[in-house]
């Protein structure tokens, strides 16, 4: 069995989602889970299309 991926997943999540910046990452972070644990509106980042029709 094999696989094959267009991406090395591991460093799309690490790098590619912080947009290289994992200390500005971390702290958007923090900011927003001070801010929804002061009643602030949640943040739901979607990875994935809802549906294939979507996509």
């Amino acid at each position: 069995m094999a696989s094959i991926t267009g991406v090395n997943v591991g460093r799309l999540f690490r790098e590619g989602f912080s947009q290289y910046d994992p200390i500005g990452a971390l702290n958007a972070m923090v900011a927003q889970r001070t801010a929804e644990a002061q009643g602030n509106e949640l943040q739901v980042n979607e990875l994935l299309p809802p549906s294939p029709e979507v996509a």
